[in-house]
């Protein structure tokens, strides 16, 4: 079996003549398959000059019981773009729906969404019980009550792929999918945990199906977006993962990664009649936002490129700067140096964070121009990629904790790191 992902470097012009799709039928599976877990943060309500603010206020959480302290009320969602439609729609504030649904590049139509309220999320609270314990209960029966749901206590991990095999209480929940005509009815698992004392949650699902030749061909939504708008596939338990968009070769032909279609559980892939891919690095040449002077992509020849994606926006992203610069000063500059791209965010955002968190290396926006985010095909903050001297992408969907082991295997750290 031969799978080869094309989209190794990093800026490219396709030009294919799309000869046929092809749908996959697909299961649900609970679990992690050959994935590894990811984590999400539960929304609780946003400030009241927030466009979600009457949304969040306006939730019935009742029969919460009494002997539980410092309560916290929040929401895990399934299908965030469905939540901003339904909340938003006919409002003021219709805006930040359609701005998000284009930042995140969602292909959805409006039509398939439902105005009226459906169970898109779960309510879920947060407390501790007499014994000063921390807990949470769900409410899987999207009923809003409280009382006649399991009170489960908060366990710690230290590393997510603890999940793979510490045996932490799973809810299943129900939610609801609109189709534009009708309401579907679903399942879905949820574990709630703290990582790194931060509370977490992750929706143990991917689903499988099953490719020619009798291979099978696994999906994740990352444990966090279970409305696939990350869909990533993995064929045969191989090494490779492919990202949404992403085109690769499976047996001389070659495939793109069009995601899945949650309404029918079907896999979209197109059969690619030819692969004329062209890469440079041009788009990087931006104004770095501190300085204003263009990136000069002759001061990195012959070195290797950290690239961080990351926002002023995500929290995730502003706790891991401290350690990405620690790391930074722990680099061979001769080797490998970084650049950070800031996505959906605005330039003067950004350049209050570079300031306040004394950011050495040279940062430049993703915008409409460009489309750094697009061309890397990022679908979640923060993650980094790792570029070799030949401008070939050779680490992808980095996290800045799993780093400086990839540093060590190819000698980029100061010696002695």
């Amino acid at each position: 079996m031969r799978i080869l992902i094309l989209c190794l470097l990093i800026v490219f012009n396709v030009q294919s003549a799309t000869s046929q799709e092809i749908k996959i039928n697909l299961k649900q599976k609970t679990g992690y398959g050959p994935f590894k877990p990811e984590a999400g943060n539960i929304l609780f309500s946003p400030p009241n000059n927030h466009p979600l603010f009457n949304t969040f206020s306006k939730l019935e959480f009742n029969n919460i019981p009494d002997d539980l302290i410092e309560v916290k009320k929040g929401i895990i969602p399934f299908d965030f773009l469905q939540f901003l439609f339904q909340s938003l729609y006919g409002t003021e504030n219709y805006k930040f729906f359609e701005n998000f649904k284009k930042q995140r590049s969602y292909e959805i139509s409006n039509d398939v969404l439902s105005t009226k309220q459906i169970k898109c999320f779960v309510r879920v609270i947060f407390a501790k019980n007499t014994q000063d314990n921390p807990i949470y209960i769900i409410d899987a029966n999207q009923n809003g009550n409280f009382n006649d749901d399991p009170i489960i206590q908060i366990e710690s991990i230290q590393s997510l792929e603890e999940l793979k095999n510490k045996n932490l209480k799973i809810i299943e929940s129900s939610y609801q999918i609109s189709n534009g005509k009708n309401t579907l009815e679903r399942k879905i698992p949820i574990i709630v945990f703290f990582h790194r004392n931060e509370l977490k949650y992750n929706i143990p699902s991917y689903m499988v199906g099953n490719i020619k030749n009798q291979k099978d061909i696994f999906i994740s939504h990352d444990f966090i977006f279970p409305d696939y708008w990350v869909s990533t596939i993995n064929i045969d338990n191989g090494n490779s993962n492919i990202k949404k968009n992403d085109i690769f070769q499976l047996d001389n032909k070659y495939y793109k990664n069009n995601g899945v279609d949650i309404r029918s559980n079907t896999l979209l892939l197109t059969e690619e009649k030819n692969n004329n891919q062209r890469f440079t690095l041009n788009n990087l040449e931006q104004p770095d936002i501190k300085s204003d002077s263009t990136i000069n992509l002759d001061d990195y020849k012959g070195k290797y490129l950290f690239i961080d994606f990351w926002g002023s926006w995500c929290a995730p992203c502003l706790q891991e700067l401290p350690i990405l610069s620690s790391i930074y000063n722990e680099i061979d500059k001769s080797k490998i140096d970084f650049i950070g791209i800031a996505g959906r965010d605005e330039p003067k955002k950004v350049l209050k964070v570079i300031i306040d968190h004394n950011i050495s290396w040279k940062n430049i926006l993703s915008n409409d121009s460009n489309k750094l985010a697009e061309i890397f095909n990022v679908v979640k903050y923060p993650t980094g990629f790792l570029i070799n001297p030949d401008g070939n992408i050779i680490e992808s969907d980095l996290s800045v904790i799993e780093l400086r082991p990839y540093l060590r295997k190819y000698k980029l750290l100061k010696q002695g790191q």
